[in-house]
């Protein structure tokens, strides 16, 4: 789970500018991310991004040290 965690972090941070002006097709999606990266079923992947998100919200407003041990 902690690699699993280490790999989701970098995906959740905020995204620069430019990346709105990207001409991709298809929006970013996590569950589709774990399914196709890390072998999850459907189910799994929906419960771990709905976790890694609500991880994520409680951690934005925390300086990135705290954030960091949080996730060890």
């Amino acid at each position: 789970m902690l690699l699993l965690r280490r790999h989701l972090i970098p995906l959740l941070r905020p995204v620069a500018p430019l990346h709105f002006l990207s001409t991709s097709a298809a929006p970013f999606s996590l569950e589709d991310y774990l399914i196709a990266s890390c072998g999850l079923s459907p189910d799994q992947a929906r419960k771990a991004s709905k976790k890694a998100l609500t991880q994520a919200s409680r951690e934005a407003g925390k300086p990135l040290r705290a954030r960091s041990a949080a996730w060890d």
